[in-house]
């Protein structure tokens, strides 16, 4: 039973939401400062080339499984960093990233601890993106992802992603609550 409610976290699709909020953070750091930050510090332009320096996931996973309502919490921590890139572009407004992140994720239901190492994914295939205040809108085939800066300096990115996903697996609903934060270095 627990590995059926967790099967779909582990989806080429959940993955690439990820890698969508990701790239969607990276797009954050290329928009140029704003009056209109909600407190957040946005003093810098996105536009460049960026280093994913933390990557941090934390959410829910709600499911009713045979009837029996089911609810885990998820925690992931991004590793092997260094060489994923991600770079804003001015005109036009794309995104291009180049190498591969992994994420360890934990999950925890009725106090066991499951945790997974999905290694080796691209967290941006490219798109393009739009700045609004401190919302960045990153487009990745003809999906919008929105993205909240909560930094943005000449040498800084931080983003903020959230996610809410129902999905429905042999007639059960699965719905996933996440919110991801990731850092960026300047290169």
């Amino acid at each position: 039973m627990v590995a059926f409610f967790f099967k779909p976290i582990f989806t080429k699709k959940s993955m690439k939401k990820i890698s969508l909020f990701v790239s969607i953070l990276c797009l954050v750091m290329s928009a140029c400062s704003s009056d209109d930050d909600g407190g957040n510090t946005i003093t810098g332009d996105i536009v460049g080339t960026w280093n994913v320096t933390k990557l941090d996931l934390t959410g829910e996973i709600q499911a009713e499984v045979s009837g029996t309502p089911i609810s885990s919490s998820v925690t992931g921590e991004g590793f092997d960093l260094d060489n994923s890139l991600v770079t804003f572009n001015e005109s036009p407004s794309s995104i291009e990233s180049e190498g591969t992140i992994s994420m360890r994720l934990t999950y925890s239901l009725n106090g066991t601890e499951l945790t997974e190492e999905i290694e080796d994914f691209e967290f941006l295939e490219g798109g393009t993106w739009e700045l609004n205040g401190n919302t960045l809108i990153i487009t990745e085939a003809g999906e919008e992802t929105e993205v909240e800066i909560l930094t943005l300096t000449d040498t800084e990115l931080v983003i903020k992603v959230y996610e809410e996903e129902t999905e429905i697996e042999d007639d059960e609903a699965i719905t996933s609550t996440f919110v991801l934060e990731a850092s960026f270095k300047r290169v």
